[in-house]
């Protein structure tokens, strides 16, 4: 049997050496590479998803030149009860309609009142111009005027009339306006167009859904309004001329007639200056039919040797009417 000596167990003690430091050194090269791996595996990972962080610095302020800088809005520092008052179109509002319908007892006639409501609910005041009723413009008319002539045949004249309580609208502000017409079809629909002075409009549909409720009726009734005479006299002094008024705001139809200065009858009638000497004529005819709602205009010419009138002479001018009324007026000569 072969024996190994003390340098032979040496020698195989330093090869197992050998062969274990080998082993742990492999072992470590392994365990690092895995390690890198792992890294470069991580790195990529955060690269892929958060690219934000290996952004460049200088790219990054590249980016926020090419930002766009919204506007600075300026806030107002109007208070509630100091509202702007620019031009941001009109806003209106229609509070109410009513419709009335007027008929003469035992009559056929009628007409019909619509009174409106509207509020200006924009930031500046209006002015009414005008009103369009379809496309009918309405007549406007003095309150006195239009009182005058409502309740008589002479409304057929104008078509539509307005009358209108404030044609300035405050912002914020009513106003009421009403159209009288004698043409007016139940159950149909209608446009009505405010017209304001800045040459802006509203328009605004109504219906018109007449019942027994909105039909007042009223009797027929005689009322002839004595108005105002004004007389002159001619430059030469030679004689004057009185222009006198009537009007029939009633509902019924009077005849004129019988024309009379102190109880005398004129000379001639339909008759225009120069007055005859020692007479007084008149433009009116020997009957003039007032109907209701309507005016006349009567002209006298008076010579100065007619009556030795003399200025400062009041005269009493009368007509008498076929209802068996006396219409008077005294007349002081200039």
């Amino acid at each position: 049997m072969h024996k190994i000596g003390f340098d032979g167990k040496m020698e195989a003690v330093r090869a197992r050496a050998i062969l274990n430091l080998n082993s742990r050194k492999g072992i470590s090269k392994i365990i690092s590479i895995i390690v890198i791996m792992g890294i470069i595996t991580s790195i990529t990972i955060v690269a892929v998803y958060y690219p934000e962080i290996f952004q460049n610095k200088n790219d990054t302020d590249n980016e926020a030149d090419d930002i766009e800088t919204p506007p600075v809005t300026e806030t107002s520092t109007e208070g509630p009860g100091e509202p702007d008052q620019g031009n941001l179109g009109i806003s209106i509002e229609v509070l109410s309609t009513n419709i009335t319908e007027w008929r003469h007892i035992g009559g056929d006639y009628k007409y019909y009142q619509i009174q409106f409501r509207i509020k200006n609910m924009g930031n500046e005041d209006l002015e009414i111009e005008y009103i369009v009723v379809d496309t009918h413009v309405a007549s406007e008319k003095s309150t006195e005027e239009t009182r005058q002539l409502i309740g008589s045949s002479a409304i057929s004249e104008y078509g539509y009339l307005t009358e209108i309580q404030n044609k300035i609208v405050t912002f914020g502000g009513e106003t009421d306006f009403t159209i009288y017409t004698e043409d007016l079809r139940n159950e149909t629909e209608y446009s009505m167009r405010l017209h304001f002075a800045d040459d802006e409009d509203f328009t605004f549909n109504f219906t018109a859904n007449i019942t027994s409720a909105d039909i007042v009726e009223y009797p027929k009734f005689l009322k002839i309004e004595v108005q105002g005479a004004v007389c002159t006299r001619h430059p030469t002094g030679a004689n004057w001329t009185i222009i006198w008024k009537l009007h029939n705001s009633g509902t019924k139809t009077e005849k004129l007639r019988y024309l009379s200065i102190n109880g005398r009858g004129p000379d001639s009638f339909g008759a225009s200056t120069p007055v005859p000497d020692g007479q007084f004529t008149t433009d009116m005819d020997e009957e003039v039919i007032l109907p209701s709602g309507r005016g006349i205009e009567i002209k006298i010419f008076i010579d100065d040797t007619c009556f030795s009138f003399k200025t400062g002479t009041t005269i009493n001018i009368q007509l008498n009417g076929a209802s068996g009324q006396t219409y008077i007026k005294l007349v002081e000569l200039v």
